[in-house]
């Protein structure tokens, strides 16, 4: 009865120990999606404000320093290849 019983709170322990994992996991992916998420859309807000500002003369340089973006990324705004 002793060992039946040893075996099931190992089970027990190992369903539980996988359940906190999953979880852990569910939410660290979670975090990830949203950052990520952030990232796309804080780029593409910067990308929209250097093409306004393109839109209005500013020179590519001067858009690079106002928006934070490379100036490759500005070019490529510029020939409309993003």
């Amino acid at each position: 009865m002793k060992t039946r019983d040893q075996y099931w709170d190992a089970v027990s322990t190992e369903r539980t120990r996988l359940s906190d994992k999953y979880i852990e996991g569910k939410t660290e992916g979670r975090a990830e999606g949203r950052a990520e998420g952030l990232a796309e859309g804080e780029l593409k807000a910067k990308q929209t404000i250097a093409l306004q500002l393109l839109a209005e003369g500013i020179s590519p340089e001067k858009t690079v320093m106002l928006t934070g973006l490379a100036l490759s990324e500005v070019i490529k705004l510029v020939d409309g290849n993003v």
